[in-house]
């Protein structure tokens, strides 16, 4: 996972523990307020995206490998319905434009993370989505099995 100390950027690794996932989220929050009310440079409020979204992938990647402590730190982020930063959409764009005096590639720059973050919290949704139908399928399958088990004694 990224972490954000100060004005210095450390990627880490996400390692399958519920402080990496409060840490990611303390970061999507400080993304928010950001966005709301631009302080910093530009590569102030880069960075952190870039850091997010490093932490983000890591973590994601821990899910899609069916990582029991990165699918249950899941629930912590969908209780929150999913990075902060994501739920400020449509973006109002004119005072990050004025503050930041940017110019089209820091617009795109900016974009993109929102979007790779946005498409990567939309994977993780449909998967653990489709996860929690097939264990719902599963144990249905198990209860009837147990139940035909029963009536056959």
């Amino acid at each position: 996972m990224s972490t954000f100390n100060g004005n210095q950027c450390t990627h880490i690794k996400y390692c399958s523990a519920s402080d990496d996932v409060i840490n990611l989220m303390d970061l999507s929050m400080k993304l928010k307020k950001l966005i709301k009310k631009p302080e910093g440079t530009t590569p102030y409020i880069l960075e952190n995206l870039e850091c997010f979204l490093d932490g983000f992938r890591s973590y994601s990647d821990k899910v899609f490998a069916n990582d029991s402590e990165a699918i249950s730190d899941y629930d912590l982020m969908e209780q929150e319905e999913g990075p902060h930063h994501l739920k400020l959409f449509p973006i109002e764009m004119m005072p990050l434009l004025n503050y930041y005096d940017w110019d089209s590639y820091d617009c795109w720059l900016f974009g993109g993370y929102l979007e790779k973050t946005k498409q990567i919290w939309y994977r993780l949704s449909e998967y653990m989505e489709a996860r929690k139908r097939t264990l719902m399928i599963q144990k249905r399958r198990e209860r009837k099995m147990h139940l035909d088990q029963e009536n056959t004694k």
